[in-house]
């Protein structure tokens, strides 16, 4: 059974015809109700967090002046991916790629 966040993105994907995430940003940034959506559905995901929190899992933390921490965090420690990324668009789009949700 797909998660309703793995639902979204292949639905995103497949009726936009994205076939990188390059497109994939481009596509969350002419359209701020789909990163809406993404942050929205995430709150259920317990994989994905756009606020600090506890929990293990992939991280989009806004920094300050659209720049953005995309991180992986286990344990309370934060490892396999420290990125700064400028940009919600293409913040999103990293940790949708770091959790796996974005395989394109």
């Amino acid at each position: 059974m797909k998660v309703p966040l793995q639902e979204l993105i292949d639905k995103l994907v497949s009726t936009h015809s994205i076939k990188s995430a390059e497109e994939f940003t481009i596509l969350l940034g002419s359209n701020e109700i789909y990163i809406s959506e993404i942050i929205e559905i995430s709150t259920s995901d317990y994989n994905v967090y756009f606020h600090k929190d506890t929990f293990d899992g992939w991280y989009c933390i806004e920094k300050s002046n659209d720049t953005f921490n995309v991180y992986h965090q286990e344990r309370g420690r934060i490892g396999w991916s420290d990125v700064t990324v400028k940009g919600k668009s293409s913040a999103v789009t990293e940790v949708l790629l770091g959790a796996c949700y974005l395989c394109i």
